[in-house]
């Protein structure tokens, strides 16, 4: 469903419900799944309903799951770059993931430089990601991939 959601979002969109009930799940795995596709399908969200899960999405970044935490930060991009019009408050979810309750924060960080990447050239706070991106450049947990961890 992922590569699905990846290269076809507009035959899962007709699922959305089914996946925001996987942000809602005891099992980190379903919720990470959940995550990674609502990601993926705001690229067809002609109804606007990430707008109404936003706060849910990305609460998740305080995730008991480090796993899913760092999934929402490095699938943030994608949603900014579908959805302009969050993309100021994504950019200072993704500016302040240093200031989350995990102990890698290093990689929340790598995450949110990901992210970054995906929406920088329409991007309205360009200086502000550019320093938050110098200040990673002495550390090498950028140079993870997030899918890996």
């Amino acid at each position: 469903l992922e590569h699905l959601s990846q290269m076809q979002p507009e035959v899962l969109y007709l699922y959305w419900d089914k996946f925001v009930e996987k942000l809602n799940s005891d099992n980190s795995f379903h919720r990470y799944h959940g995550v990674f596709i609502i990601a993926n399908l705001t690229s067809v969200d002609k109804g606007k309903k990430f707008e109404k899960i936003f706060d849910k999405y990305c609460g998740l970044v305080e995730d008991k799951s480090f796993i899913v935490a760092v999934n929402v930060v490095g699938n943030l991009g994608k949603i900014a770059k579908a959805k302009p019009n969050l993309q100021a408050e994504i950019t200072s979810i993704l500016l302040d993931v240093g200031r989350t309750s995990h102990k890698h924060k290093d990689l929340m960080k790598s995450g949110s430089i990901q992210s970054f990447a995906e929406y920088f050239d329409e991007a309205e706070d360009k200086e502000k990601i550019l320093e938050f991106v110098r200040k990673q450049l002495d550390c090498f947990a950028f140079l993870v991939p997030i899918g890996s961890v």
